[in-house]
């Protein structure tokens, strides 16, 4: 999907959205993106948040400006919208610390504040954070997208991220394997050494094997991600030179215009 096409969020800004709506936001610094989702109605919100307590601040008239205050009016925009608070997760990216600075003053750690405020917020909400990707000393562009819930963060000279594409994919199927394999063994009536060795087996080796598909799986997916990637920025390349080529030709074309002008007044 191009950029044109996503739903904007700025910077203290916020913006809902539904499946198959992609929402960004750019620049995150000490800035936090939180995405919050609803799985069943893929009804979801992303959040820019630049400082954390929103209290601190007689002007707090913006509430996405701060993690606190953000994170309840998201929250109240995706409900009105349909969504349901007791299946909300979230995944955030963000609060870097951009400048190296060799101090112990919260003060100007903000982007460690930012992270902690959206944690708290998120646990007294009782939405389960299912995964982050923050701190460090570089900024983020992040895209969520409703249909999948993937979270994708970019950044300047690092790999493409996507939290988290098969994050409880291999749990599911040891637990598969575990539960028919006790049910066949119960039937059978093993012994109990038998039984706990069989099992335990049985769930490493299924585990083992369905975290290596779901790694070679995602590579494969990234890899073809980041081809379409490199694709949209090559005929964005294109699109941009093109216009500078007409733009170009056309001053040139009223500069000879009004030269000519010139000429016939003379």
């Amino acid at each position: 999907m191009n950029l044109d096409e996503m739903i904007k969020v700025g910077m203290a800004d916020l913006k809902v959205g539904k499946s198959p709506d992609v929402l960004t936001t750019l620049g995150l610094g000490s800035c936090v993106g939180v995405a919050i989702y609803d799985p069943v109605t893929k009804i979801s919100g992303l959040l820019h948040c630049m400082l954390p307590d929103s209290t601190q601040f007689r002007n707090n008239s913006n509430k996405a400006k701060y993690a606190d205050s953000g994170i309840d009016e998201l929250v109240a925009q995706m409900l009105k919208l349909g969504a349901s608070k007791v299946r909300l997760v979230a995944k955030i990216a963000g609060g870097a610390q951009m400048f190296a600075m060799n101090t112990n003053n919260d003060t100007l750690r903000v982007g460690e504040r930012n992270v902690a405020a959206v944690k708290m917020k998120l646990s007294e909400l009782n939405i389960r954070l299912l995964s982050e990707d923050c701190g460090l000393n570089y900024g983020r562009t992040v895209e969520f997208y409703s249909e999948t819930g993937e979270y994708v963060i970019k950044s300047v000279g690092k790999p493409r991220k996507v939290m988290k594409r098969f994050r409880n994919v291999s749990a599911i199927v040891t637990l598969l394997a575990g539960f028919i394999t006790a049910v066949v063994m119960i039937i059978n009536r093993y012994s109990l050494v038998s039984f706990l060795w069989i099992l335990i087996g049985v769930m490493v080796c299924f585990y083992a094997v369905s975290r290596i598909i779901c790694f070679i799986v995602d590579r494969k997916i990234t890899k073809a991600e980041e081809q379409e990637e490199a694709e949209r920025l090559e005929k964005e390349k294109e699109r941009l030179e093109a216009e500078e080529k007409e733009a170009t030709e056309g001053k040139n074309d009223e500069s000879d215009a009004m030269n000519g002008n010139q000429r016939a007044n003379r």
